[in-house]
């Protein structure tokens, strides 16, 4: 049996570490010289470390052997030879750029994880490894399996500064709280201002207001690393349609475009009956009649996303929010301009 031939070959090295949940040593090949782990935990923890041990990703520890013996779980895993989170940050060589990728690395492989039904629980630096680029989620000490008929986890665990509120037994831990979890560390990693929404979503104490899976979070970062945020004009102006890239042409042609519209449109207006003020009256509510609606359609400002804080699993679902503000808006910009024109 494949536990037979870890008992028989592998010798024990040196004691790692020995806490309540987990006696942890480090062992080695007797000949082959190969190092390896081994981890002797509550026998609770079979179903999750057997289930780890079906899994081929690279952003997981790899289980060599997983077994149970005197009422002990036994898990004997690779010994990962590189830095902790923990370590790097100490170093300070790392960008905010370079911690949100390693989040995005780690996104994909929860997101493995989370298909399986196995919840982390205890993501934190010192359990994040980084080995020849690849980062490794480690220590499954005290993950679980989650159960789709349970209200709470049994046992309330976790790194107090990480633990979202549902492993204090406000609710059941599931995909979410891995997501909770990322946000504290995202939070403690990045100063850059432009992470700030991402990181509100992702610790809200709600889990229905969080990022509703790890994909979701990793295309948030994403869009964020590829299109930066700036302060003041400049920002408003990136949201605007035309000027969403950096090219040169296409900002050329909207400008050109963008002044033919307001000349017809102000041309348009003038003709209103009336005196001076009449007519820049007619402009101005000409421009809120096509340009208020055009800001929710194209979410110029982000106006949409503010105005409507709604969690959206899909684009569609996004661009149907977007069409009925800008229907609701164009309905009630018509009725005061039509009202306007009407007693002129």
């Amino acid at each position: 049996m494949r536990e037979e031939y870890f008992k028989n070959t592998y010798k024990e090295i040196s004691e790692l570490s020995n806490t309540e949940k987990c006696r942890t040593t480090l062992i080695q090949n007797g000949d082959t010289n190969e190092l390896a782990v081994k981890k002797e935990m509550p026998e609770e923890m079979f179903e999750v470390y057997s289930e780890l041990a079906s899994i081929n990703n690279v952003g997981i520890v790899n289980v060599l052997a997983c077994y149970t013996e005197n009422g002990k779980c036994i898990d004997i895993e690779e010994y990962v030879n590189g830095k902790t989170l923990e370590t790097i940050i100490s170093e300070g060589q790392w960008t905010d750029s370079d911690y949100a990728r390693c989040i995005m690395d780690m996104c994909d492989t929860l997101t493995e994880l989370h298909k399986r039904g196995i919840i982390h629980r205890d993501i934190q630096p010192k359990n994040v490894i980084v080995d020849n680029n690849h980062v490794k989620l480690i220590d499954f000490d005290i993950a679980r399996n989650k159960k789709e008929s349970s209200n709470k986890d049994t046992r309330l665990l976790g790194t107090p500064e990480f633990a979202s509120p549902e492993a204090y037994g406000f609710s059941q831990t599931d995909e979410r709280s891995d997501i909770y979890s990322l946000g504290k560390l995202l939070q403690m990693l990045v100063k850059d201002v432009r992470f700030q929404s991402i990181i509100d979503k992702c610790i809200q104490m709600d889990p229905e207001n969080r990022y509703q899976s790890t994909g979701e979070l990793k295309m948030a970062l994403m869009r964020c690393l590829n299109h930066p945020e700036v302060k003041g004009a400049k920002s408003f102006i990136r949201t605007v349609p035309g000027f969403r890239s950096n090219n040169v042409v296409k900002k050329i042609i909207t400008i050109i475009i963008y002044c033919l519209v307001i000349l017809v449109f102000t041309g348009t207006a003038l003709q209103a009956k009336g005196n001076v003020a009449d007519k820049i009256l007619s402009v101005i509510l000409f421009y809120i009649w096509i340009f208020i609606p055009y800001a929710f359609l194209m979410n110029i400002g982000n106006i949409s996303s503010k105005l409507i804080r709604a969690n959206y699993k899909t684009k569609t679902s996004e661009w149907l929010v977007r069409i009925a503000l800008c229907v609701i808006s164009f309905i009630i910009a018509s009725v005061i301009l039509g009202f306007f024109m009407g007693k002129h």
